[in-house]
Protein backbone atom coordinates (compact mmCIF):
# COMPACT_ATOMS: atom_id res chain seq x y z
CA UNK A 1 0.00 0.00 0.00
CA UNK A 2 2.57 2.38 0.38
CA UNK A 3 4.76 1.84 -2.74
CA UNK A 4 2.07 4.06 -4.79
CA UNK A 5 2.20 6.90 -2.86
CA UNK A 6 5.71 6.53 -2.27
CA UNK A 7 6.14 6.71 -6.05
CA UNK A 8 3.87 9.97 -6.35
CA UNK A 9 6.18 11.61 -3.99
CA UNK A 10 9.12 10.27 -6.07
CA UNK A 11 7.54 11.92 -9.48
CA UNK A 12 6.91 15.26 -7.80
CA UNK A 13 10.44 15.62 -6.24
CA UNK A 14 8.71 14.86 -2.67
CA UNK A 15 11.36 12.12 -1.95
CA UNK A 16 12.77 13.88 1.08
CA UNK A 17 9.56 14.70 2.89
CA UNK A 18 7.39 11.20 2.40
CA UNK A 19 8.83 9.56 5.59
CA UNK A 20 8.01 12.73 7.69
CA UNK A 21 4.45 12.41 5.45
CA UNK A 22 4.21 8.66 5.89
CA UNK A 23 4.24 8.45 9.84
CA UNK A 24 2.04 11.38 10.21
CA UNK A 25 -0.36 9.17 8.00
CA UNK A 26 0.19 5.81 9.13
CA UNK A 27 -0.56 6.84 13.16
CA UNK A 28 -3.70 9.11 11.86
CA UNK A 29 -4.66 6.09 10.21
CA UNK A 30 -4.40 3.33 13.05
CA UNK A 31 -6.53 5.70 15.14
CA UNK A 32 -9.06 6.73 12.24
CA UNK A 33 -10.04 2.67 12.14
CA UNK A 34 -9.96 2.14 15.27
CA UNK A 35 -12.91 4.77 15.44
CA UNK A 36 -14.47 3.88 12.30
CA UNK A 37 -14.84 -0.08 13.12
CA UNK A 38 -15.88 0.63 16.85
CA UNK A 39 -18.83 2.83 15.90
CA UNK A 40 -19.97 -0.14 12.98
CA UNK A 41 -20.08 -2.21 15.92
CA UNK A 42 -22.35 -0.37 17.42
CA UNK A 43 -24.90 -0.67 14.62
CA UNK A 44 -27.38 -3.13 13.93
CA UNK A 45 -28.32 -2.70 10.46
CA UNK A 46 -26.94 -0.56 7.74
CA UNK A 47 -29.17 1.02 5.60
CA UNK A 48 -27.16 4.20 4.38
CA UNK A 49 -23.61 4.48 3.21
CA UNK A 50 -22.30 7.75 2.61
CA UNK A 51 -19.11 7.38 0.36
CA UNK A 52 -16.81 10.23 1.35
CA UNK A 53 -12.77 10.86 0.60
CA UNK A 54 -10.96 10.87 3.95
CA UNK A 55 -10.91 12.91 6.86
CA UNK A 56 -9.23 15.97 7.17
CA UNK A 57 -7.50 14.82 10.78
CA UNK A 58 -4.38 17.22 11.48
CA UNK A 59 -3.32 17.77 14.92
CA UNK A 60 -7.20 18.59 15.75
CA UNK A 61 -7.88 15.10 14.56
CA UNK A 62 -10.92 15.78 12.46
CA UNK A 63 -12.79 13.32 11.64
CA UNK A 64 -16.90 12.74 12.12
CA UNK A 65 -16.69 9.69 14.50
CA UNK A 66 -13.94 11.25 16.49
CA UNK A 67 -16.80 12.36 19.79
CA UNK A 68 -14.11 15.28 20.77
CA UNK A 69 -13.68 16.68 17.74
CA UNK A 70 -15.98 19.94 16.82
CA UNK A 71 -18.92 19.19 13.69
CA UNK A 72 -17.81 21.00 10.24
CA UNK A 73 -19.09 21.82 7.31
CA UNK A 74 -18.58 17.76 6.59
CA UNK A 75 -21.84 17.15 8.48
CA UNK A 76 -23.14 19.31 11.46
CA UNK A 77 -26.08 19.77 13.72
CA UNK A 78 -27.89 21.68 11.18
CA UNK A 79 -27.73 18.94 8.84
CA UNK A 80 -28.74 16.80 11.16
CA UNK A 81 -32.12 18.69 11.65
CA UNK A 82 -32.62 19.22 8.29
CA UNK A 83 -32.61 15.81 7.29
CA UNK A 84 -34.62 14.48 9.51
CA UNK A 85 -35.82 16.88 12.24
CA UNK A 86 -33.56 15.63 14.90
CA UNK A 87 -32.02 18.58 17.25
CA UNK A 88 -28.57 17.55 19.42
CA UNK A 89 -26.36 20.23 20.18
CA UNK A 90 -23.49 16.98 21.67
CA UNK A 91 -20.82 15.50 18.83
CA UNK A 92 -21.70 12.30 20.73
CA UNK A 93 -25.25 12.40 20.21
CA UNK A 94 -24.63 13.31 16.32
CA UNK A 95 -23.03 10.40 16.16
CA UNK A 96 -25.36 8.40 18.00
CA UNK A 97 -28.46 9.59 15.90
CA UNK A 98 -25.85 8.83 12.93
CA UNK A 99 -26.14 4.72 14.49
CA UNK A 100 -29.78 4.35 15.31
CA UNK A 101 -30.57 5.52 11.70
CA UNK A 102 -28.53 3.16 9.94
CA UNK A 103 -25.70 5.51 8.48
CA UNK A 104 -22.43 5.27 7.76
CA UNK A 105 -19.82 7.55 6.65
CA UNK A 106 -17.29 5.20 3.95
CA UNK A 107 -14.06 7.07 3.29
CA UNK A 108 -12.71 6.01 0.03
CA UNK A 109 -8.91 6.57 0.86
CA UNK A 110 -7.27 5.80 3.92
CA UNK A 111 -5.03 8.69 3.75
CA UNK A 112 -5.57 11.79 5.61
CA UNK A 113 -3.97 13.88 2.94
CA UNK A 114 -4.43 17.54 4.44
CA UNK A 115 -2.35 20.89 2.65
CA UNK A 116 -2.12 21.21 6.41
CA UNK A 117 0.64 18.36 7.23
CA UNK A 118 0.94 16.58 4.02
CA UNK A 119 2.94 17.43 0.98
CA UNK A 120 0.58 16.02 -1.31
CA UNK A 121 -3.24 16.70 -0.96
CA UNK A 122 -6.76 15.98 -2.82
CA UNK A 123 -7.80 20.21 -2.84
CA UNK A 124 -4.67 22.71 -2.57
CA UNK A 125 -5.16 25.62 -1.51
CA UNK A 126 -2.87 28.98 -3.44
CA UNK A 127 -1.70 30.14 -0.03
CA UNK A 128 -0.29 26.46 0.83
CA UNK A 129 2.54 24.84 -0.37
CA UNK A 130 1.21 21.62 -0.90
CA UNK A 131 0.48 19.50 -4.44
CA UNK A 132 -2.46 18.65 -5.78
CA UNK A 133 -2.70 14.74 -7.14
CA UNK A 134 -4.51 14.86 -10.34
CA UNK A 135 -7.45 12.56 -11.09
CA UNK A 136 -5.72 9.76 -12.38
CA UNK A 137 -3.38 9.73 -9.37
CA UNK A 138 -6.64 9.55 -7.11
CA UNK A 139 -8.34 6.67 -8.77
CA UNK A 140 -4.64 5.19 -8.36
CA UNK A 141 -4.86 5.49 -4.86
CA UNK A 142 -8.38 4.03 -4.74
CA UNK A 143 -6.78 0.64 -6.65
CA UNK A 144 -3.35 0.38 -4.94
CA UNK A 145 -5.17 0.17 -1.41
CA UNK A 146 -8.39 -1.15 -1.83
CA UNK A 147 -7.50 -4.34 -0.73
CA UNK A 148 -6.36 -3.14 2.53
CA UNK A 149 -8.76 -0.47 3.47
CA UNK A 150 -12.10 -0.37 1.43
CA UNK A 151 -12.30 -4.45 0.97
CA UNK A 152 -12.48 -4.73 4.45
CA UNK A 153 -14.54 -2.36 5.21
CA UNK A 154 -17.02 -3.29 2.78
CA UNK A 155 -17.08 -6.87 3.99
CA UNK A 156 -17.98 -5.18 7.78
CA UNK A 157 -20.53 -3.17 6.31
CA UNK A 158 -22.25 -6.40 4.40
CA UNK A 159 -22.51 -8.44 7.76
CA UNK A 160 -24.44 -5.43 8.98
CA UNK A 161 -26.22 -4.86 6.04
CA UNK A 162 -30.51 -4.26 6.45
CA UNK A 163 -31.67 -7.61 6.84
CA UNK A 164 -28.61 -9.52 6.13
CA UNK A 165 -28.87 -8.58 2.41
CA UNK A 166 -26.46 -5.99 0.93
CA UNK A 167 -28.33 -5.16 -2.15
CA UNK A 168 -31.02 -3.15 0.10
CA UNK A 169 -28.09 -0.75 1.09
CA UNK A 170 -28.63 2.61 -0.75
CA UNK A 171 -25.74 4.65 -1.07
CA UNK A 172 -24.89 8.68 -2.07
CA UNK A 173 -21.44 10.58 -2.32
CA UNK A 174 -20.74 13.31 0.07
CA UNK A 175 -18.58 14.44 -2.53
CA UNK A 176 -19.19 15.12 -6.27
CA UNK A 177 -15.66 14.89 -7.13
CA UNK A 178 -15.91 11.11 -5.48
CA UNK A 179 -18.42 10.26 -7.87
CA UNK A 180 -16.87 12.27 -10.78
CA UNK A 181 -13.46 10.59 -10.42
CA UNK A 182 -14.02 7.28 -8.43
CA UNK A 183 -17.35 6.57 -9.59
CA UNK A 184 -17.23 3.10 -12.41
CA UNK A 185 -14.46 1.74 -10.12
CA UNK A 186 -16.59 1.73 -6.34
CA UNK A 187 -19.80 0.03 -9.11
CA UNK A 188 -17.11 -2.93 -9.67
CA UNK A 189 -15.81 -3.54 -6.32
CA UNK A 190 -19.07 -2.79 -4.89
CA UNK A 191 -20.88 -5.50 -7.09
CA UNK A 192 -17.98 -7.83 -6.32
CA UNK A 193 -19.05 -7.93 -2.51
CA UNK A 194 -22.54 -7.95 -2.97
CA UNK A 195 -23.70 -3.99 -2.91
CA UNK A 196 -25.86 -3.28 -5.93
CA UNK A 197 -24.23 0.35 -6.35
CA UNK A 198 -25.19 0.76 -10.45
CA UNK A 199 -24.98 3.18 -12.99
CA UNK A 200 -28.72 3.42 -13.25
CA UNK A 201 -29.67 4.01 -10.01
CA UNK A 202 -30.63 7.68 -8.96
CA UNK A 203 -26.94 7.74 -6.83
CA UNK A 204 -26.97 11.15 -5.83
CA UNK A 205 -23.99 13.68 -4.51
CA UNK A 206 -25.63 15.55 -1.51
CA UNK A 207 -22.80 18.36 -2.13
CA UNK A 208 -24.55 21.46 -3.65
CA UNK A 209 -23.97 22.61 -7.22
CA UNK A 210 -21.66 25.26 -7.78
CA UNK A 211 -20.31 25.29 -3.91
CA UNK A 212 -17.09 24.58 -2.12
CA UNK A 213 -18.14 21.32 -0.34
CA UNK A 214 -21.03 22.65 1.12
CA UNK A 215 -24.15 20.10 1.35
CA UNK A 216 -27.18 20.50 -0.45
CA UNK A 217 -29.86 20.27 2.22
CA UNK A 218 -32.88 19.14 0.13
CA UNK A 219 -30.80 16.24 -1.15
CA UNK A 220 -29.62 15.47 1.96
CA UNK A 221 -33.20 15.40 3.39
CA UNK A 222 -34.67 13.22 -0.02
CA UNK A 223 -31.74 10.16 0.77
CA UNK A 224 -32.87 10.50 5.10
CA UNK A 225 -36.34 10.36 4.31
CA UNK A 226 -36.59 6.41 3.22
CA UNK A 227 -34.50 5.79 6.62
CA UNK A 228 -37.36 7.36 8.91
Amino acid sequence: MEEYLKNLYVKDGLLEKFERDWNYLTESRRMIDDLWYSNLKQISEVKLIILSESPMWGTEQKFFYNPKSVPSGFFNYKHLSYACDQTVNRKEDLILAFKALGVVFLDCSPYPLNPRYTSLCYRSKTWIDSKQISDSEYLGLLKSTYSEHLLPRLEKLKSHSIGKDPSKVRFCYRYKKVKKILGNELILRFKEVGFQLNESDVVLSIEAQNSHGNIDNDKLRKMFQFLL
